[in-house]
């Protein structure tokens, strides 16, 4: 009987101490873990170069759209598009030495984002009950010759013009009282504008990156004259499409600092048909990221155009998976380095027989 007492004594007091140990763990995940792994999360994220992602995941209070977050992103991370606006409007003006110089200037994705170049907009608090919901209030981002710009939703910008002048930005005509022009909400980042200043026309990049920044049109470095220039952009580029195998190209080489996906089940698929598929999976998660859709060969560049996506994400307290369909519209560029080997500023896959 007394052996007995003992056994559930002890039983008893093991339960507890196993407990106990549960929950001190569980404090540690709320209170000490789970914000920082989900900034980290974000900023990851936010180098793997997913718009669509990165839109969604946006503070936006004005509700600007997804097409409105395109312009500037695009500008600034697709390097095709700035050669395109290199020959039809600055090539032979003087403004820039070369393209080199240009491409410099004004793409901004050759630095990946570090957690302190970010600012969240946090959502509650993360407690033993409910987890705190932050999503990116913007994001600071470095050219070439380390010059500032950002990503995230800036309110008050005034632009200032000429007598006699009108001002397009992004396709939009800006209404102007007394030469100055009142933009209320905008996504921060390289804007495209037109100028028209006694009836001269004018093209210029233009860098939006605080609230209540004011710009002096007329002083712009990137305004050009652009009355007389008529020369269509496919005379000047050309490009040969690279030759790239068909198959599965498993994933090789993680460039980012934290937040790795799977070598073993990370991996892109291209069709016969041209459709890929494109899988990566976050161990420490236990979930999987798949995008489906089509893509094209673009010089040396490998387009992936996606229109589906199926996040499947693990529960650890139910132990059960959960799949979050999508319909997206977003696109990813990898270098094509030969035919069995792509990459970009966050991964680099390579060909498999397997």
């Amino acid at each position: 009987m007394d052996k007995n007492k003992s056994m559930i004594i002890t039983l008893g007091i093991t339960l507890f101490l196993f407990s106990f140990i549960i929950f001190l763990v569980y404090l540690i995940y709320c209170y000490a873990y789970y914000d920082e792994y989900q900034e980290n999360l974000y900023v990851d994220k936010f180098n793997v170069n997913d718009s669509r992602y990165l839109y969604n995941n946006f503070y936006n209070e004005s509700n600007e759209s997804y097409e409105d977050f395109m312009r500037p992103y695009q500008l600034m991370y697709d390097k095709n598009a700035l050669k395109d606006i290199y020959y039809l409007y600055y090539k032979g003006k003087g403004l820039y030495k070369d393209i080199d110089e240009f491409i410099k200037t004004f793409y901004y994705g050759n630095f990946k984002v570090a957690h302190n170049d970010v600012s969240f907009y946090s959502i509650g608090k993360t407690n033993l009950f409910e987890r705190r919901e932050i999503k990116y209030k913007n994001v600071k981002l470095y050219n070439e010759f380390k010059e500032f710009s950002s990503l995230g939703a800036i309110n008050n910008i005034r632009l200032k013009i000429e007598d006699n002048s009108e001002i397009i930005l992004d396709d939009k005509v800006l209404t102007c009282v007394d030469n100055e022009c009142l933009v209320d909400n905008i996504f921060s980042g390289l804007h495209v504008i037109k100028y028209k200043s006694n009836n001269t026309d004018y093209y210029g990049i233009i860098n939006l990156k605080i609230d209540n920044q004011e710009i002096e049109i007329s002083l712009l470095d990137s305004l050009v004259k652009i009355s007389d220039n008529e020369v269509p952009i496919k005379d000047d580029i050309k490009p040969v499409n690279a030759n790239l195998n068909k198959g599965l190209y498993k994933l090789n080489v993680c460039y980012l600092d934290s937040g790795c996906p799977s070598k073993m089940k990370s991996y892109v698929r291209l069709y016969e048909d041209g459709k890929v598929d494109y899988y990566t999976y976050i161990t420490l998660d236990i979930a999987g990221d798949t995008y489906n859709g089509t893509y094209t060969i673009s010089g040396n560049f490998l387009v992936l155009h996606f229109d589906s996506h199926v996040y499947r994400m693990h529960d650890y307290d139910t132990k059960q998976y959960t799949d979050i369909e999508a319909r997206v519209d977003m696109e990813m560029r990898f270098k094509i380095e030969n035919s069995e080997t792509i990459s970009n500023d966050s991964f680099q896959f390579k060909y498999s027989t397997e």
